[in-house]
């Protein structure tokens, strides 16, 4: 977000605002050359000036974050997480997020294909290249999608196959805000299953030894440099994310995430691994490419999946030599629009040796998304990584938390006699145990604060606000002002003892009452009794007073005994306090349907 603002404010304001024109200057001198400096806008298509501007960024945000990392340590022993990067990949210099934080967080979002391993994707490539504690932020709530509790398991155990070690949650019910019809706030109401899952493995992860990761034996390199080159809004490039897919998870290699940012800066040494693979690299600095020049004819092996790799320099300057030396001459005059027309299925990379090493060099990028599902692209790297020395199925990648952490989420035993019972499975209401019967109830003493939309006397099931919750979930969002909260509950401001009898038109034999309230202060005392004539009246159950605040809405099951009954008095005490109690919604249950009415 500040990377967009700061070109906004360079477009708008360059004439007027001191400080944005010394930035721009800084870019140039520092990070362009002296010729590229801030985009002259959020649609400027120069490569060069958005390098130039994000490594500039980077290094501000790095440099700042690490006084404030210093600054909070002097004060005291404090764990500090890292900011939090939007969901995809992100060409910021995370090799560097050990100055500045202990922990490094990252948004998880799903592709939602079940093929594809983006959770993996993101935690392998920030657990590399910061060395330290990932806890990524793991949309598996209601957010990309509605996934199922094994979806919750697999996606989940994603990031902790790929090094991390522990995450976040982000429970908020985003889609209902987005469409503005349902909005039950968070995971633990509107999708029970899924918050079974995602509280066990929070225990889980709490308790486990942590898996063991193999050693890498050759390196994906990240460019920085080119991904950084992408105008602001853009998706960044998929090459990194199916190459570790295709070498990971579908051959089984373990590999080591590297970035350009460490080349160049000297904290990496290329000769830790046998092969070097470069998926996406158009742009880079010369010194990261002399290095991995240097690489090869040490006896490094380099594979450049990218047929457009290192053809220019961050400040545009072309890189023909170097690309004849790694390439061959073949590949000298490769540009973008041959590349396309060239595109083919083929994977035919070709050899050349340098020094003590070699280049394999595809004129066609493998590392696609139609491409690296074929299994005949797998089997293909799988024989390649062989003839490279690499190790292939590595266990790792089978790394699952095991299937009984998901218990099943039970439906109620019973009926529910008010027609009104909800069960919410992924953010689904599924009208499950109800029974449509012609009963009515009646106030002793009519609501005082809201009244019930259905009256104060033989208000029918249909009708009644303390039996309308089957029509929440597409009446739409009281705060959005799709509905009122009147529409959905009475409240009293009177202090007096009052009940509700409910006719049931029958007997039955009754098993609970469900009631869900609100309180500023007291929850009176309620008390329940059953008759069959509505005259000769029996208590059913009962329970005390609670003084403690309930603010947020409460359910409360009251058990209930006796012979059975056509009709319930729900009866409450009077209250000491004068707080307002709000009733939202009675259940009336009853053991059988079969036992139920006469």
């Amino acid at each position: 977000h500040d990377e967009k603002r700061g070109v906004q404010l360079f477009e708008t304001r360059k004439n007027d605002y001191e400080f944005i024109r010394q930035a721009d200057e800084e870019v140039k001198k520092t990070y362009g050359g002296g010729v590229y400096g801030i985009p002259l806008s959020l649609k400027d298509d120069n490569p060069y000036r958005w390098i130039a501007y994000r490594r500039w960024l980077n290094d501000k945000y790095a440099e700042m974050l690490t006084r404030m990392y210093k600054n909070v340590k002097s004060r005291g022993d404090f764990k500090m997480f890292s900011f939090d990067p939007i969901a995809f990949h992100h060409p910021y210099d995370f090799s560097r997020a050990r100055e500045y934080c202990d922990i490094v967080n990252h948004q998880l979002y799903p592709r939602r294909e079940g093929q594809y391993t983006r959770f993996g994707f993101i935690t392998k490539l920030i657990v590399d290249l910061s060395g330290i504690e990932v806890w990524p932020c793991a949309h598996v709530e209601e957010y990309a999608a509605s996934f199922t509790p094994q979806e919750v398991l697999e996606l989940v155990s994603q990031i902790f196959r790929n090094g991390a070690t522990g995450l976040n949650y982000y429970p908020d019910d985003t889609v209902g805000k987005r469409a503005k019809v349902k909005c039950l706030k968070m995971e633990y109401y509107g999708a029970p299953d899924r918050w079974q899952i995602e509280t066990a493995l929070v225990r889980e992860i709490t308790q486990m030894n942590r898996p063991r990761l193999p050693q890498a034996d050759f390196a994906i390199m990240y460019s920085c440099d080119s991904y950084g080159a992408d105008i602001a809004g853009a998706i960044p490039g998929e090459q990194a994310e199916f190459a570790y897919l295709i070498l990971g998870p579908y051959v089984g290699s373990w590999f080591k995430f590297i970035d350009d940012n460490q080349i160049a800066r000297g904290t990496i040494n290329l000769d830790d691994f046998k092969a070097v693979y470069v998926p996406y690299a158009p742009y880079q600095r010369r010194e990261v490419v002399e290095k991995l020049v240097d690489y090869v004819k040490g006896g490094g092996k380099l594979v450049c999946a990218d047929p457009l790799a290192f053809s220019f320099d961050v400040h545009g300057k072309d890189y023909a030599g170097a690309r004849d030396e790694l390439f061959g001459k073949n590949a000298r005059h490769l540009n973008d629009s041959d590349a396309r027309r060239r595109r083919t299925t083929a994977l035919k990379p070709s050899r050349v040796k340098l020094g003590k090493g070699h280049v394999y060099y595809f004129s066609d990028n493998p590392f696609e998304k139609k491409l690296v599902i074929r299994k005949d692209y797998q089997a293909f790297f799988r024989d390649f990584q062989k003839m490279l020395g690499l190790k292939t199925g590595h266990d790792i990648w089978r790394f699952q938390f095991p299937m009984d952490l998901i218990k099943p989420i039970g439906t109620p035993s019973g009926i529910c006699l008010t027609g009104n019972y909800i069960h919410w499975e992924g953010f689904k209401p599924l009208l499950i145990n109800n029974v449509a019967i012609a009963g009515t109830y009646t106030y002793s003493i009519a609501p005082d604060g809201f009244a019930d939309a259905g009256g104060a006397s033989n208000v029918p099931f249909s009708a009644g606000d303390l039996t309308n919750r089957t029509k929440a979930p597409t009446a739409g969002n009281v705060e959005f002002g799709k509905s009122k909260l009147d529409d959905w509950v009475v409240s009293y401001k009177t202090t007096e003892p009052f009940a509700i009898t409910f006719d049931l038109a029958g007997e039955y034999d009754l098993k609970s009452v469900e009631l869900f309230y609100s309180h500023g202060g007291q929850r009176p005392a309620v008390t329940v009794e059953g008759s069959s004539d509505g005259t000769v009246w029996t208590t059913m159950g009962s329970v005390a007073q609670n003084d403690e605040s309930a603010h947020d809405v409460r359910d409360l099951e009251i058990p209930l005994s006796g012979k059975p009954a056509r009709f319930l008095r729900i009866g409450f005490a009077g209250r000491s306090q004068g707080n307002l109690l709000t009733l939202s919604e009675i259940e009336i249950w009853a053991k059988q349907l079969e036992a139920a009415a006469n």
